[in-house]
């Protein structure tokens, strides 16, 4: 009972980031900021 919930609370999450804005949005967003937190490390 307890991995439905989280199955349902996992596939609730994907949807409300997907919802606004599309996947290939985000993960470019995501990949930019890390790119950048990479960067500020190394100097």
């Amino acid at each position: 009972m307890r991995r439905l919930l989280i199955e349902i609370v996992i596939i609730a999450a994907v949807i409300a980031l997907a919802w606004n804005t599309p996947f290939k949005d985000s993960t470019a967003q995501m990949y930019k900021n890390i790119t950048n937190w990479f960067d500020s490390l190394a100097r």
